[in-house]
């Protein structure tokens, strides 16, 4: 070979190379930002999977700190037990409720009369406020009102159908369920018993009784609360170990299904995280690589060339695609007295030319020119493609055209 043909061949190479490198980082570039973009939206996902879990679990350690302080439950016992309106506290330690015992409460409505605020009192009667503080889902509707011992002379506009939950009207709705789902439980009593004194609506008059019956006049007894100090001690024990069972309960259940989803989405967010990071360290590998190599492209083309010629291509030109702005590398190369070419392009399977249509070797391409191959070979074929590698390329195609690698069922197909 001239050195005038050696030179044509060197420089068709490094026109293809230099292309070939470029467009590989480019890619690179590309893909690297895309995944530093996409990492810092996991990142920031993980981050907020992690504080949601650290609040769950800092909530958690509170329910069971609060369950377990004796003082803190006695405190709440005494304020209930000292607001106005509360008679008693009783214990239902098998039903899991929570009964506040009223005394009589007066409702109080408001009117505007002619610019002057002007104020009514009905006599409501004494309620038994029942907390249902075992249930699984705690809000509004785990509070039930029953009729006291006194039924008084007007009846709830709202807590008057006993027995019953309760709408406390949109903005009360919220508070009272979040109240309870926390467990605070002084200020929702203080709370329950503001709705039953304070409402714009009127109360309605209990109906009038029969002939047979004398109304019920109200008793200053049924004001009295505990018979002794023994039985305030009692249902301030009762008081404390319910509250300190249903924390717990309720700790547990958030432990083994909330806290569960919660731990579940840290964990997947964390997983994409570590992937996204092992990705990049992997495209900046490539990137170094492709980098290194671009730097070093005089090298790498004699190099080839050099190869090139040993594995017996006897002319290599490069073609350029404007209408696909796409460079193709094309090596002729003699094999069993076919001269053949290899076109080999940026990112496409090689084509194969010159192999008559009734030769043995046309089954291993089709129609196109394209190699008929299976799932491993292709891939071989593909790493010596990313590392630029093209020499070895070449020698893969012919062991492939002497060895007779094709996938049978494509072929057959």
């Amino acid at each position: 070979m001239g050195n005038e043909e050696k030179a044509a061949f060197t420089k068709a190479f490094r026109i293809f190379l230099r292309a070939y490198y470029q467009e590989r980082l480019r890619r690179g570039s590309e893909r690297l930002r895309a995944l530093k973009e996409a990492l810092s939206k996991e990142e920031d996902e993980c981050y907020r999977a992690a504080l949601e879990l650290a609040e769950l679990q800092d909530s958690l350690e509170q329910l069971k700190r609060e369950g377990e302080s004796a003082a803190t439950l006695d405190d709440d016992f005494e304020k209930i037990l000292a607001m106005e309106g509360v008679r008693l506290i009783s214990v239902d330690e098998h039903q899991g409720h929570l009964r506040i015992c009223t005394k009589r409460i007066m409702q109080v409505v408001r009117l505007q009369i002619e610019g002057k605020t002007q104020q009514t009192e009905y006599d409501i009667g004494q309620f038994h406020i029942v907390i249902r503080l075992l249930e699984e889902n705690l809000t509004k509707d785990s509070i039930i009102f029953l009729p006291g011992e006194y039924r008084g002379t007007h009846s709830h506009p709202h807590a008057g159908a006993t027995g019953y939950s309760v709408c406390f009207g949109s903005p009360l709705n919220q508070d009272i369920s979040k109240l309870i789902a926390d467990f605070k439980i002084a200020p929702l009593v203080h709370l329950l018993l503001s709705f039953l004194r304070w409402d714009e609506a009127n109360p309605v008059p209990l109906r009038e009784p029969s002939k047979k019956e004398t109304p019920q006049q109200y008793d200053p007894i049924f004001e009295f609360g505990y018979r002794s100090p023994d039985e305030r001690a009692m249902a301030k024990r009762a008081y404390a170990a319910l509250l300190h069972k249903a924390k717990l309960i309720r700790a547990n259940r958030l432990n083994s299904q909330a806290l569960k989803e919660a731990e579940e989405e840290f964990s997947k967010y964390l997983s994409r995280v570590l992937d996204l990071r092992n990705q990049m360290k992997g495209a900046e590998k490539i990137l170094a690589r492709y980098r290194m190599r671009a730097s070093n492209l005089e090298y790498h083309v004699n190099e080839q060339i050099e190869a090139f010629i040993g594995a017996g291509a006897y002319m290599i030109r490069q073609e350029y695609a404007p209408q696909s702005d796409e460079t193709a590398l094309c090596i002729n190369f003699s094999f069993r007295n076919l001269s053949l070419e290899l076109e080999i392009k940026s990112d496409a399977l090689p084509k194969l030319r010159g192999i008559p249509s009734d030769h043995p070797l046309s089954l291993k391409v089709d129609p196109n020119g394209y190699f008929i191959l299976d799932t491993h070979t292709l891939k071989e074929l593909s790493k010596l493609h990313a590392r630029a590698s093209f020499v070895e390329y070449l020698h893969a195609v012919i062991e492939l055209l002497r060895a007779g690698k094709l996938d049978e069922r494509r072929r057959r197909q």
